[in-house]
């Protein structure tokens, strides 16, 4: 991976942390996307596919992702809005596994048409001061 790659999701970000349905069967805890968030979901795989005509990323990456919203009404936290667009990467075929994020930059604006912006990079390792 070379490039910094840049992808534009249309629309509210999808939420799957209130987008799911949890339901215990046999004592196992079964998590099912509602109807909204799968949507949401299935149009952000196509976006992805649709501009991302690259090989699979299988190294570790940098995401900075800025989530635009039309108000403040049912505003979520960064961390929540994530995890739907970084499981759309990786369903989306952009990423091998999500896990290959190793360090991300969130931020959230207002007053906007509704969207997400991503820019993924190759991680650079930063040397810990001791």
């Amino acid at each position: 991976m070379n490039d910094t790659i840049s992808i534009t999701i249309p629309g509210r970000v999808g939420i799957l942390k209130n987008g799911k349905s949890i339901f215990w069967k046999n004592g196992r805890m079964i998590v099912i996307p509602k109807p909204q968030y799968k949507e949401w979901e299935q149009k952000a795989i196509l976006e992805c596919r649709n501009q991302f005509r690259g090989q699979t990323i299988e190294v570790p990456v940098e995401m900075q992702a800025q989530f635009y919203f039309a108000n403040h009404q049912h505003e979520v936290d960064c961390s929540n809005a994530a995890q739907g667009p970084e499981d759309v990467l990786q369903k989306a075929g952009v990423l091998k596994d999500d896990k290959l994020i190793y360090r991300s930059t969130l931020e959230k604006f207002f007053g906007h048409d509704p969207r997400v912006e991503i820019k993924i990079f190759k991680y650079q390792k930063k040397e810990i001061e001791k």
